[in-house]
C-alpha cells in the first residue's frame, strides 16, 4: 500500500509539471516576451548575460565552422581558430561592392584578362563578378570602371591566385 501512495505522488508529481510546462507553453505562444521576462528575472542579470555571451559566441563559431570561414585545430590543450582564404575573398568582394569613391575625372581602373578556355567557369564567374560590381564591359575580356578599388581588385586577385590570367591597370582614361 506504501508503495502504491509512493507511486501516486509521483504520478501526481508528473502530471503538475506536465500541467505547469503546458501553461508556460501556451503563456509563450501569447507572447513570447513576457516568458523571456520570467525566465531572466530568475536568474542574476550578470548570470544571464554571460550564459547568453557564451551560447552566442558558440553560434557564431558554428555558423563561421558552416560556411568553411574558420578551422581549426589542437596545439596541445588549446584549441587554435584560423580564419580561411575565403573569408579575405568575401571581405575584399565587399569592400569592392561598397565602395563609392570615384576616381578623378579622366583616370579608370581596366582590367584585361585571358583565361584558358579549359578555366571557363572561372572566367565566366569573373565577368559575373565584374558586372556586379559596377564595371562596364569594352571588349569580352576587356572591362573599366571609374570606381578607386585598385588596391582591392590586385589583392583579390592576388588571394584567388589568377594573376597570370588578369591584368588590372590605372590609366588616365586615354
Amino acid at each position: 500500500m506504501a508503495q502504491k501512495k509512493k507511486r501516486n505522488n509521483i504520478t501526481q508529481e508528473i502530471i503538475d509539471t506536465l500541467v505547469e510546462a503546458s501553461d508556460l507553453t501556451i503563456e509563450w505562444m501569447n507572447n513570447p516576451y513576457r516568458q523571456y521576462r520570467r525566465i531572466r528575472g530568475i536568474m542574476e542579470p550578470e548570470e544571464w548575460n554571460r550564459i547568453f555571451r557564451e551560447k552566442k559566441k558558440r553560434r557564431v563559431l558554428k555558423e563561421l565552422k558552416r560556411k568553411k570561414w574558420l578551422t581549426e585545430r589542437r596545439e596541445g590543450n588549446q584549441i587554435v581558430y584560423e580564419l580561411t582564404e575565403s573569408v579575405a575573398i568575401h571581405h575584399l568582394k565587399t569592400m569592392i561592392r561598397s565602395t563609392i569613391a570615384v576616381l578623378p575625372e579622366p583616370s579608370i581602373v581596366l582590367v584585361a584578362f585571358d583565361f584558358p578556355e579549359a578555366a571557363r567557369k572561372a572566367r565566366n564567374s569573373f565577368r559575373y563578378f565584374l558586372k556586379s560590381v559596377g564595371f562596364t564591359q569594352k571588349q569580352l575580356s576587356v572591362w573599366f570602371s571609374n570606381k578607386s578599388i585598385l588596391d582591392e581588385m590586385q589583392a583579390l586577385v592576388r588571394i584567388l591566385k589568377i594573376e597570370k590570367w588578369v591584368n588590372i591597370y590605372l590609366t588616365d582614361g586615354t
